[in-house]
């Protein structure tokens, strides 16, 4: 039995594309590569985990590797950060409520806010 000829396997190399300084830097970079369909690993992530304290280089400073062929494309992510122009909720509170949660907090010493409460609903 002669053994069938397949596709030729491709390996690309993981190559660093940076090292974040922090761990929100780390999932805000992460996030964005996934959320773009690029393949990553974090070369010492758990062990960087480990010791708290500052990041010493080739100790526990993590970097985050992707694949040769798709680096251009993540640099690309990493410099230009998402657009966050969008202008912010509206609160939804009224007046009323918000006079409401004040004498809360003055007369019992806790707030409870409502306003989510009731956008749903039809009043009477």
């Amino acid at each position: 039995m002669m053994p069938t000829e397949s596709a030729p396997i491709q390996i690309d190399l993981l190559v660093p594309l940076c090292s974040p300084q922090n761990p929100v830097e780390l999932a805000i970079f992460l996030s964005l590569l996934e959320s773009e369909g690029i393949f990553y690993t974090v070369f010492n992530d758990f062990f960087g985990s480990l010791k708290v304290g500052p990041v010493i280089p080739l100790y526990n400073e993590k970097f985050i590797l992707v694949p040769e062929s798709q680096l251009e494309r993540a640099q690309d992510m990493i410099r230009q950060p998402p657009d966050f122009d969008e202008p912010p909720e509206e609160s939804g509170f009224t007046f009323f409520d918000k006079l409401r949660m004040l004498l809360e907090v003055i007369l019992f010493g806790w707030i409870i806010p409502t306003a989510g409460r009731y956008k749903g609903r039809k009043t009477a």
